[in-house]
């Protein structure tokens, strides 16, 4: 497939931003429909790496790309304000923050094209939190969306939710939401576009779970959720259908280990008649797609933080990103061995596996068995290569471990991880 040039995504996305009505574009979420789907966003990062040598020297030559950009790093890669680096890797392949004077420029470029294409910017002090409006942009970013689940079972039982005054709301929001700051403002400051977040979880569920034909690609087809949500927080489809979830992801990529047989694998979906012959490829690995579900056996290659799965089939091409177990990974034993979400605050009381491919140090483990099932215990994969699984059955209403490091919940700093289950 032809690289497209930075033009060729300017006048995209040009297109794209016009298209929103622009009494509607200064609403909270209104370009998260315009992020460029995974697959699709590496190619644009890819054509900006090509093309910054001569763009960084005129940073209002492409305002939509520029835009897009912001908001796009906002959705994919925004993890406790910090932006810089993720920006800095993203134009050039070096995650290297530019000097502040660098950043100004480009912050004053980014706040032309906001101002061009009529989008609102979010004070902060006296100037402008640059951030922020990129997360108001685009509403929820995938490291928030586990947050925005919470409030949403919240709802599903609290039915006059909606006729709770302002007060009472940023209250519930605030005992809710927890620590994820930027969650709580944008669900106090934006009352109505969060609402509408929410009811449309609700309503995706009351169609979900009555019609147990429909996959998470129909409803989102139909609606503003994103397919990155499902595959980043599996925990979604738990949501959507309490009773089945699992029925929700049939057809698409999973990460699944197989504890009896003792390997890491990609769960691949089945691929229609007129769409074959086709070829699935994770990394370097590829493999012929069929009209029935197959696996990708992985093992050690399944330790990476993202892992993305592409088919593809003639000139079309489709991208998942699964997260990766990476520097370790818990596996939901009652659900086929699935990867959990593991930066949730609390997880359901159920059994687990804990891969990882060095030892972990454990500085705590309660309300799990322990005699039959040792702490980081060396296996083999199928493959050949060692890994360390420690099996978590719980004996009660209520279990913890407590892990000495984690890059997975704190990406930006190492400390302590605190994993909490209960019914």
């Amino acid at each position: 497939m032809l690289s497209r040039s930075l033009q060729d995504w300017e006048d995209n996305f040009d297109r794209a931003i016009r298209s929103i009505d622009a009494t509607k574009r200064s609403k909270a979420g209104a370009f998260l429909p315009i992020i460029p789907p995974h697959g699709e966003w590496e190619d644009f990062l890819t054509g900006i790496k090509s093309g910054w040598n001569t763009w960084q020297y005129d940073l209002y030559r492409y305002p939509a790309c520029l835009v897009i950009l912001y908001d796009g790093l906002a959705f994919y890669e925004y993890y406790d304000g910090t932006f810089w680096p993720y920006f800095a890797n993203a134009v050039s392949g070096i995650a290297e923050a530019p000097s502040a004077n660098r950043q100004t420029d480009i912050n004053a470029a980014f706040l032309e094209a906001a101002q061009k294409f009529l989008l609102r910017l979010m004070p902060r002090g006296k100037g402008t939190d640059f951030v922020g409006s990129a997360v108001y942009h685009i509403g929820i970013p995938l490291s928030l969306w586990d947050g925005l689940l919470v409030i949403c079972e919240w709802a599903a039982w609290r039915e006059d939710w909606k006729a709770l005054s302002d007060a009472e709301w940023d209250d519930a929001i605030q005992k809710r939401a927890g620590s994820r700051r930027r969650l709580t403002q944008f669900l106090t400051g934006n009352r109505e576009s969060a609402s509408s977040f929410v009811q449309e979880m609700l309503d995706a569920r009351y169609v979900l779970t009555r019609d147990q034909s429909l996959s998470i690609t129909d409803i989102a087809q139909a609606s503003i959720l994103r397919q990155e949500y499902f595959d980043e927080v599996p925990e979604t489809a738990d949501f959507l259908r309490p009773q089945n979830p699992d029925s929700l992801f049939q057809d698409r990529a999973k990460l699944i280990w197989n504890d009896q047989k003792q390997k890491l694998s990609v769960y691949l979906p089945a691929v229609v008649l007129d769409r074959l012959p086709a070829v699935w490829q994770i990394g370097q690995r590829t493999q012929k797609a069929t009209s029935g579900p197959d696996e990708l056996v992985l093992n050690a290659l399944a330790f990476n933080k993202r892992l993305m799965v592409r088919l593809d089939s003639g000139q079309h091409s489709e991208v998942q990103l699964l997260r990766g177990p990476e520097p370790w990974g818990l596996f939901d034993l009652e659900a086929g061995g699935r990867l959990t979400n593991s930066d949730r605050d609390e997880l359901p009381l159920k059994s687990y596996a804990l891969l990882s491919p060095e030892p972990i140090t454990i500085v705590s483990l309660e309300g799990f068995a322990r005699e039959e099932n040792p702490e980081n215990e060396p296996i083999e994969l199928s493959d050949g290569t060692t890994c360390y699984v420690t099996r978590l059955w719980p004996t009660g209403k209520y279990a913890q471990i407590i892990l000495k490091e984690s890059l997975i919940k704190y990406p930006h700093g190492r400390h302590p991880c605190v994993i909490s289950l209960s019914l």
